[in-house]
């Protein structure tokens, strides 16, 4: 009876070892599958900002200088050489050197002496994947919303006012053609101006070592389930 006993359980603690190593493999080689994939579909994380610099490199800078503005003109597609459209949009020539980042011709949302426009969006000619501009407000609460083929791919919002330097606002790792702008303050106007705007790019190729991980994980898979079949044909 012992013997008989030792016969069986010593091939039953070695498969049940083999199982546990072929466990802990498996969950190892998952990881890795998991993390090269993670690393391969999000590269980074999508975003609003403020952005105390702006971009540092532009495909197109608009800062309103090159079409004569003049009060409370309406703003649309004068501007669309540069890639950009507006609605909701109206002239402010310079009547003030003291809003920071804001300098010489702008735009905004409001006619002098008539009113604001609650709506108000910036229409981009082709997808973009990084955008950024000055703006200020009343003291507020100014929501942006950017849009790819008019859904919402994200929204921000922050607290801005007409004294705050921090008011360049930034938008990347995110693709986009259009971006809806909406203050909440005691009057809903703001002034826009220095408007940067990069193009989206293709998604990035995997790297060759992203490949070589993702294919070692799936052979080693395939590696453990013939193993796994053997074992289960000795028992």
């Amino acid at each position: 009876m012992v013997w008989t006993l030792h016969s069986f359980t010593a091939p039953a603690a070695a498969i049940l070892d083999n199982d546990h190593r072929e466990s802990a493999m498996k969950h190892t080689v998952f990881i890795a599958i998991v993390s090269a994939l993670i690393g391969f579909c999000t590269a980074s994380q999508a975003n609003i900002s403020v952005d105390p610099a702006g971009l540092t490199s532009a495909d197109q800078t608009v800062d309103f200088e090159s079409v004569p503005l003049t009060q409370n003109d309406s703003v649309t597609n004068q501007f669309s050489s540069f890639g950009v459209a507006f609605t909701g949009a109206y002239g402010n020539p310079d009547l003030s050197s003291l809003l920071p980042n804001i300098s010489g011709n702008r735009i905004g949302n409001f006619q002098s002496g008539i009113g604001e426009s609650l709506l108000f969006t910036l229409d981009f000619a082709s997808d973009l994947g990084q955008a950024a501009f000055a703006l200020v407000t009343a003291e507020g609460t100014t929501t942006f919303h950017a849009l790819l083929d008019g859904v919402v791919v994200e929204t921000a919002s922050f607290v801005t006012s007409f004294t705050d330097s921090s008011n360049l606002f930034s938008f990347s790792n995110i693709v986009f053609d259009q971006i809806a702008i909406r203050v909440e303050s005691f009057d809903r106007a703001f002034l826009l101006d220095n408007l940067q705007m990069v193009a989206a790019v293709a998604a990035p190729v995997p790297e060759p070592e992203t490949w070589a991980l993702m294919l070692a994980g799936l052979w080693s898979v395939g590696e453990i389930a013939r193993r796994r079949r053997a074992l289960r044909k000795q028992r």
